[in-house]
């Protein structure tokens, strides 16, 4: 199964995350979706349970596990270590 990863900032369109969430999975595809910080936590959170509504009117469910990982994020011209929430998605089986 291929993985897909969606990097989420503050001002993520919800609707357009939500669609691109629903889609891969609709193509079999693994995603995964990576936020750091408040606002773009929010903002993935929202897409997801948006998704899970696009689920529901197809009869499927989302199976989506949460945890923590690190990434680079580039900050001028040196690359800064960060925490960010990762969110690992599928339908259920």
């Amino acid at each position: 199964m291929e993985k897909i990863l969606l990097k989420v900032a503050g001002d993520t369109a919800v609707g357009k995350l939500a669609g691109s969430i629903s889609k891969n999975l609709d193509e079999d595809k693994f995603v995964e979706v990576i936020a750091i910080g408040a606002s773009a936590n929010n903002q993935a959170v929202k897409a997801i349970a948006t998704a899970e509504g696009h689920a529901g009117s197809k009869g499927k469910s989302l199976n989506i596990k949460i945890g923590f990982t690190s990434t680079d994020v580039r900050s001028g011209a040196a690359l800064e270590n960060r925490t960010a929430i990762l969110f690992r998605i599928k339908y259920n089986d």
